[in-house]
């Protein structure tokens, strides 16, 4: 009405002169088409936001991919990035001292750890090297394979083997946020601390909590465990290397299957040499007159075991006794990675010969 409005007015002021001119009138757009113009207008300047932010932080698209997935380092100009290379970290942050650095588009396989927001993840190398880098420069190499990539959030579930309480962190001296009973279902969120021995869950309740990732019995299968053992030859045995700190898992004919780097016991407190054999196991133990505890021991002589690193009275691993792995630093038993302490857990049966030299 306004456009009208203002034509009728120029209309009577070009009568009012005695000399006639001709008066343009403003063509009227109809309203769909109006709307139209404006939504493509709209569209292209979204779309051209999009383009430039990628640019600026060159990270592709695609999610990163969970536990045994591949990617790929990218060039970045970051902190953490010197020129055309990356750095790997000893822990979820630029405050960690580097492990390696390997060149842009270097393949890379995810472990299926973050940190408690998902932004460092952690990768081994093709050396066999694990550590942390940052998310942003890792490029999933879904494209190039038929695996995809599975969405942020998009975990699976897990049960819980006992009564479990829920925390509202990653430690024991979180407040409880819930307790459940034994064999309730949980679903994982994907999130961890740094050594993964902590993980968020949500009940079906709704509620949010962090609880121990031992005492939760998860549906993913050890598909990497499954191939090495298919191939193994029975009985299994197990020798330790007390000069080596070395921990091998052999096949009947002698040949290793596994080989884990481990701590025996330290001066004055040493590991029993012999010949020995599994005989229990457990989630997890605490000593308080030491004031530690482990994960995942097996029993091999009496009180000494196969175990974690040790954890503090908060369920919280030790970090200065993770250091000292692959030296003597124990009080008699064997101690391992959680990872290596699990996998003899799961798949090393009672009466396994055990021989430590």
């Amino acid at each position: 009405m306004k456009n009208i409005d203002y034509i009728k007015h120029e209309n009577i002021r070009a009568k009012q002169h005695t000399k006639k001119r001709r008066v343009h009138r403003i063509p009227r757009v109809p309203a769909a088409v109006a709307c139209l113009l404006l939504l493509a207008f709209l569209y292209g300047m979204h779309a051209a936001a999009q383009h430039t932010y990628k640019n600026r932080d060159q990270v592709s698209g695609s999610q990163i991919s969970s536990q045994g997935k591949m990617a790929t380092s990218m060039c970045d100009l970051s902190k953490d990035v010197t020129t055309d290379k990356l750095n790997i970290r000893s822990g979820p942050g630029t405050q960690y001292k580097v492990i390696c650095t390997v060149p842009c588009n270097t393949k890379l396989t995810l472990t299926g750890k973050s940190n408690t927001d998902g932004t460092w993840i952690q990768v081994k190398t093709s050396k066999g090297k694990t550590g942390w880098c940052c998310r942003l420069h890792l490029s999933t190499d879904v494209s190039k394979s038929n695996k995809t990539a599975i969405p942020e959030g998009d975990f699976s579930a897990a049960v819980a083997i006992s009564k479990l309480n829920l925390r509202s962190g990653p430690s024991a001296k979180y407040a409880i946020v819930c307790t459940v009973p034994s064999h309730t279902r949980l679903t994982l969120t994907g999130k961890s601390n740094t050594d993964g021995t902590w993980v968020q869950v949500e009940a079906s309740n709704g509620k949010y909590g962090w609880c121990c990732q031992p005492y939760l019995q998860s549906d993913t299968l050890d598909t990497a465990a499954t191939n090495e053992l298919t191939k193994a030859t029975y009985p299994l045995s197990i020798k330790v290397s007390l000069d080596d700190q070395k921990v091998t898992i052999l096949g009947a004919k002698g040949l290793a299957i596994k080989a884990f780097t481990c701590s025996s016991g330290q001066a004055g407190s040493g590991t029993p040499t012999g010949t020995f054999s599994v005989s229990s196991r457990g989630i997890s133990f605490y000593n308080s007159e030491l004031g530690e505890g482990a994960y995942y021991w097996t029993s091999f002589y009496g009180d000494y075991l196969f175990h974690s690193i040790p954890f503090d009275q908060n369920y919280e691993i030790k970090q200065n006794e993770a250091a000292k792995l692959g030296t003597p630093a124990s009080h008699g038993c064997i101690r391992l990675s959680i990872d290596d302490a699990k996998w003899i857990y799961d798949h090393i049966s009672d009466g396994t010969k055990v021989i430590i030299q």
